[in-house]
């Protein structure tokens, strides 16, 4: 869950690490299925990065078989590949990636299934296919106006873009499109610039976050989270004990509403992301 809260901030050097731990784990308790997803992730983001080690990466990464996994676990596995496959311009991404649609139609996950058609509507796009890229674009739209939805699986920045524009000069949902291109450039600049407002409370913060009451000494705690730093780096940056840097990490968990530290993230950053699946093998 924390990997892809922080693909989502587009920290696709941390949701690697973060990937490559739960590779790791997965391979310790011999969950091949879990195995297969952080791979395939991790493929994607190295691809993102435009690592040298993105090709090696993508060529150890297969598709699970079907038996034993869940949905979820198929759909997660078909995603990341078909994206990983997309960047390197492999001719099996098409396939690979409407698989992932499928399997979203199949589950009714629309957060996911909105990520899958952005991707094929810009492969058509690539092909020189408007009418197919209009229909992909008319469905995600569509969905995501229903739904309310602001951020979809799979966010590649420049994909979507790319696709997004096609959509406004297609006028296809052109509000919602500009809507979208808006509120990311927007929560992009606030993130990078860092700045406080005058009320301590960062520009970066999503609305929802800003009525959560924390102090500006829980701002600056909430940002190496991001970041993100452990509880005792997080003591040693502020010039606090490990204590008090546990007691302000509890604090702000209360005032945010959420269990865990990747909520919390989600939450400021300004976007939900769904519940992650138990392991399976």
């Amino acid at each position: 869950m924390l990997a892809q809260v922080y693909w989502g901030a587009d920290r696709h050097d941390v949701a690697l690490s973060l990937y490559g731990l739960a590779e790791s784990k997965a391979m310790r308790v011999g969950a091949r299925s879990l195995v297969s997803v952080a791979r395939a992730a991790r493929a994607a983001c190295l691809h993102l990065l435009g690592a040298p080690n993105a090709g090696p990466a993508l060529a150890a990464v297969s598709q699970p078989g079907a038996r034993g996994n869940s949905l979820l676990l198929r759909l997660w596995a078909a995603g990341y590949r078909g994206l990983a496959l997309k960047l390197a311009g492999d001719p099996h991404a098409l396939a690979t990636l409407s698989q992932a649609a499928e399997l979203a139609r199949e589950r009714e996950d629309h957060y996911r299934l909105i990520g899958a058609l952005v991707h094929l509507a810009d492969l058509a796009l690539q092909d020189t296919d408007q009418p197919t890229a209009r229909s992909q674009v008319a469905s995600a739209l569509g969905l995501a106006a229903a739904s309310g939805i602001w951020h979809f699986d799979l966010w590649d920045p420049a994909t979507a873009r790319r696709v997004l524009e096609f959509a406004i000069a297609q006028r296809i949902q052109p509000a919602y499109a500009r809507a979208f291109l808006d509120r990311r450039q927007l929560r992009d600049g606030a993130a990078a610039s860092r700045h406080a407002r005058a009320d301590g409370v960062p520009d970066w913060a999503s609305a929802a976050a800003r009525q959560a009451g924390l102090t500006p000494r829980e701002w600056e705690v909430m940002a190496l989270l991001i970041e993100p730093v452990r509880d005792r780096g997080i003591a040693v940056r502020l010039s606090i004990s490990w204590y008090t840097a546990r007691t302000h990490i509890k604090t702000i968990l209360d005032k945010l509403g959420v269990r865990s530290r990747a909520e919390a993230v989600a939450v400021v950053l300004g976007h939900t992301v769904p519940g992650t699946p138990k392991a399976k093998d």
